[in-house]
């Protein structure tokens, strides 16, 4: 009766709370904190885990929360005790109290915690234990220990419903899946390029798995490299993941031994143990298939298929026949891609067997003759060669307001868009702690001036001992020398304190947006920017930031410009892109400044008067700089010449 009362009383609500948290719509990361809290609260644990057993002698770690692994895997046998006492659990098919450090029949506990053991029917002969850890005698007041075991099981129920429900939402992602595998496996027997076949293996065949990333890596020996990553239109060879990718591939290779990774299941060769566990600490995937290719002789390595899962949504064994599948298709497209690319100057050949197919039209000389013009027309017409540039609008008169001390602002003045005079106040500091230093300083002052008085009294007396007189004369000195510090003190402060009452350092309109909304009942630091002031009346500058490669023909273009002549500026407003605006170049920074991750020169640019921008403060500008004229081929391929230049012939 004391047990129904406890599961009724104090079970219920707990168990509402987990099977709440236990949903197949709740995501893993949330079941598990969620659920395995409420199990911790419930039964005083200190670890959770959630095992799966597929019908046969295996068992996977699907969930867990500080689970006690270095007790477990002090050795393998520990560990073998512990799974052999599970395995008797999911035969006995009962919930199971283990006391801690128990043993018999080579199954055991072997932690110092006590281990509560419950396990559920999904489908068939599958099964999910629930396994409890929590330091010896804990016990929850409430519940006594039928009660606990009874509690236990009714939420192994829940996990055994929620890891049905997400079998049943995988049959559905399965059968999706099978089409996409169709499909998949028609396009890569569809071309004869090995490149394009790794393409078409890391894209579809992420698709066809359901996974989140697919890789395919190509070669052989020491010359295994990745050729293709799913998303990526190409692998950046010199990210970390990719190289320590490439060195467990080249391993896996080698020793012709798949990787198989994720919860509870480690499988890999040994030479490739170090690759996998660098590759496994910096990509942190939950799931990590690596499956070696091999040519037709099944000897001779032709590369990997690499499969990755960052969440535990897809574990091993729920991917492992799908990677097979499409390892094998990818493998034969690439046996067969291989195989045609080997034959002797076979592109070539290939290439001029179709030119000379097909027969030479009128339209096809047509087509050669305009391309001649074209051609030349790139070569002999001149085009403008305009540099490009992107910077912002700005008012040359402008002030920076600053904070001269730190402290509160309690007061704005100005509001966005104001005009202002020099001098006028526009916001207000508060420092309490410079107020209170000057109140104990004049204090301190008042008390050395009253102290002083005093003593100057006692000097003037006349029946002051000689030996009391020097004395009092030494204290009226001290004093006198303390009154000046204080002074200097009290007039120091003073000074820092005025100047928290903020004034306009120039007439002009507020450009900050909103001070009163960023600035009130605020803390500043000292030399904090508070205000922008400008004066829009006056001169406005355009900076543009032109990028280093680019700034070369612009400088070219300064240096021979004829006496007393400008560069002409073609720019447009950010807010009004369709109206073209008319500038002139006057100024070039003489240093080259880094703006993000890319080098720039800094140029200033004058509006035309005659056709003057609507003025914005803070506007983005683009702008095109002129810098003469170039032949148009020039100018169409410069950035692929300058690549020549820079990147291949400089090398000779």
């Amino acid at each position: 009766m004391q047990s129904a009362r406890g599961v009724s009383d104090v079970g219920e609500r707990s168990l509402s709370a987990l099977h709440r948290s236990s949903r197949a719509e709740v995501p893993n990361a949330r079941f598990e904190q969620e659920f395995f809290g409420e199990l911790r609260t419930l039964f005083g644990a200190e670890a959770v885990a959630v095992w799966f057993c597929p019908g046969n002698e295996t068992l996977y770690l699907r969930h867990q929360q500080n689970l006690p692994t270095e007790e477990l895997q002090r050795s393998p046998e520990e560990w073998q005790r512990h799974g052999r006492l599970l395995k008797q659990v999911v035969e006995v098919g009962k919930p199971r109290f283990v006391p801690p450090e128990w043993s018999a029949d080579d199954a055991g506990n072997p932690t110092s915690l006590e281990i509560l053991i419950a396990p559920a029917a999904v489908v068939g002969t599958q099964q999910v234990l629930l396994e409890v850890f929590r330091p010896r005698g804990r016990r929850n007041p409430a519940i006594d220990g039928p009660a606990e075991l009874e509690l236990l099981a009714r939420a192994a129920e829940f996990a055994a419903d929620r890891t049905r429900m997400g079998q049943l939402a995988g049959a559905a992602r399965e059968r999706l899946q099978l089409k996409s595998r169709d499909s998949f496996a028609q396009r890569i027997h569809s071309t004869l390029d090995p490149r394009k076949v790794a393409y078409i293996a890391a894209n579809e065949g992420r698709d066809a798995l359901g996974c989140d990333r697919v890789s395919v890596a190509l070669g052989r020996g020491r010359s295994v490299r990745l050729a293709a990553v799913s998303g990526q239109p190409k692998p950046d060879r010199r990210a970390n993941q990719v190289r320590l990718l490439e060195s467990l591939v080249r391993e896996v290779v080698a020793a012709g031994e798949p990787v198989v990774y994720g919860p509870g299941t480690r499988q890999a060769p040994d030479r490739a143990a170090h690759w996998l566990t660098a590759y496994l600490t910096d990509a942190k995937p939950a799931t990590l298939f690596v499956i070696p290719m091999r040519g037709e002789s099944g000897k001779r390595g032709i590369g990997a298929l690499i499969v990755e899962q960052f969440d535990n949504q897809l574990t091993p064994e729920a991917l492992v026949d799908g990677v097979n599948q499409t390892a094998a298709h990818t493998s034969l497209a690439l046996q067969n891609a291989l195989a045609h690319d080997r034959v002797f100057l076979g592109s070539i050949r290939r290439r001029i067997g179709t030119f000379f197919a097909e027969t030479i039209r009128l339209r096809t000389l047509i087509t050669l003759a305009l391309l001649a013009a074209i051609v030349t027309a790139m070569i002999i017409v001149p085009w403008p060669l305009r540099m490009e540039g992107r910077g912002t609008l700005r008012a040359d008169l402008r002030r920076g307001v600053f904070a001269p001390e730190s402290g509160v602002v309690r007061e704005v003045l100005v509001r966005h868009g104001d005009r202002v005079h020099a001098g006028q106040i526009l916001a207000r500091i508060e420092n309490p702690e410079l107020v209170l230093k000057l109140q104990e300083a004049r204090e301190q002052l008042v008390s050395t001036s009253e102290s002083l008085k005093l003593k100057q009294v006692q000097l003037s007396d006349r029946n002051l001992s000689p030996q009391k007189a020097i004395e009092v004369d030494g204290e009226i000195a001290q004093l006198n020398e303390r009154r000046l510090n204080l002074n200097l003190q009290v007039s120091l402060l003073e000074q820092r304190i005025e100047p928290l009452t903020v004034r306009a350092p120039m007439n002009g309109v507020v450009a900050t947006w909103q001070p009163e909304r960023q600035l009130l009942n605020r803390p500043v630091n000292a030399g904090n920017l508070l205000l922008q002031i400008i004066e829009p009346e006056g001169a406005w500058t355009m900076e543009l930031n032109v990028p280093e490669s680019a700034a070369g023909y612009v400088l070219e273009a300064w240096r021979t410009r004829p006496e007393g002549s400008r560069l002409r500026v073609d720019y447009i407003l950010a807010t009004d892109p369709e109206r073209r605006y008319r500038g002139w170049l006057s100024e070039i920074s003489p240093r080259t400044e880094i703006q993000g991750d890319k080098h720039a020169v800094l140029m200033n640019v004058v509006p035309d008067p005659d056709d003057p921008p609507p003025l914005r403060d803070g506007a983005e500008v683009r702008g095109r700089i002129l810098c003469g004229e170039r032949p148009m081929g020039y100018i169409a391929l410069r950035e692929i010449i300058e690549f020549g230049h820079s990147r291949i012939l400089f090398l000779f």
